[in-house]
């Protein structure tokens, strides 16, 4: 169906008036499929049906996108982005309790953590030159709140160089940030995201990780943490309905389950080869977390058309 303002169709496309509905004469309840039975005649709209409205198949409404979708752009830098960007958030909240005064190595490790998720951030952007007007949206927009506590959290990462009793509003900070990273998805068209799961799981895996990290570069007990962390998140993964299939899902699991008992063993008993351990668990850590945000991802590419 074709909609025009009469005006420019009888003057300027000089096409004859007696062609087109005219709806302002109409009832609204006449009005034709797919204009609703109450919808408005201000201003003077004028309607010429397609052929293809005259015969008795259903007709349904569908966007431009849906008819001729563009290829999907690859989601691989969101992947490294809030991965990296939830791993920082969660070793700096596992610093705070490991030492009083975080070392350099582990203090650089997070920043680097953070900006080189920033920098796939940005990769993932459609019109790179438009970027600047992305955080001026804050009343509506939970990107632009996600901009804005990525900013204020680097911002306090790097006043602790000089001023390390700002850690604490750092940390409250990299809360918001998590926070605001999961609100993004929560989306009504995406009912698979749209749930508290996203939340819960994106807090998991920035502590998880976070924690890991830090259990190799700081001394400390922290490996009770990290196992009671991966049963919460395998519970949280297999408790999902519809319940995920697939070898990446049991690939995820079996890495989750590894390392779970792992860690399990490492924090009941003080064991020699714990320093040999702790990478291997560090990296089936962060395997199975990869395998869990590319398979949060996939629900793009299920969509129906």
């Amino acid at each position: 169906m074709r909609v025009l303002n009469f005006v420019e169709v009888s003057e300027k496309l000089s096409v004859r008036s007696d062609q087109f509905s005219e709806l302002w004469k109409l009832p609204a309840s006449e009005h034709p499929f797919p204009l609703p039975n109450n919808s408005r005649t201000e201003p003077h709209l004028a309607v010429k049906p397609h052929v293809a409205m005259v015969n008795s198949l259903e007709k349904k409404i569908s966007n431009r996108e849906e008819i001729n979708p563009k290829k999907q752009k690859s989601e691989t830098s969101l992947v490294v982005f809030t991965i990296l960007v939830q791993m920082a958030v969660g070793a700096f909240w596992a610093a705070q309790w490991m030492v009083d005064s975080i070392p350099l190595i582990p203090y650089l490790m997070i920043g680097a953590c953070l900006g080189l998720g920033g920098f796939f951030s940005f990769a993932h952007l459609g019109a790179k030159h438009n970027a600047w007007r992305a955080p001026f949206h804050l009343k509506k927009s939970w990107l632009s709140r996600e901009i804005l506590f990525f900013g204020l959290f680097g911002a306090g990462w790097l006043m602790g160089f000089v001023l390390p009793e700002v850690k604490w509003i750092t940390s409250l900070l990299g809360i918001g940030l998590i926070y605001s990273m999961a609100k993004v998805y929560h989306l009504r068209p995406m009912p698979a995201w749209n749930t508290w799961r996203t939340m819960a799981g994106f807090f998991i895996t920035s502590a998880l990780l976070g924690q890991s990290l830090m259990m190799n570069l700081l001394p400390g007990t922290g490996w009770g943490i990290i196992a009671a962390l991966l049963a919460l998140e395998l519970a949280l993964a297999l408790s999902a309905k519809p319940k995920a299939e697939g070898a990446s899902v049991n690939l995820r699991v079996g890495l989750g389950i590894a390392a779970m008992l792992g860690a399990g063993m490492l924090s009941l008993a003080s064991n020699p080869l714990g320093v040999w351990i702790s990478p291997v668990l560090f990296l089936l850590i962060l395997i199975e977390e990869v395998i869990g945000r590319v398979l949060f991802y996939t629900v793009l590419e299920e969509r129906p058309l």
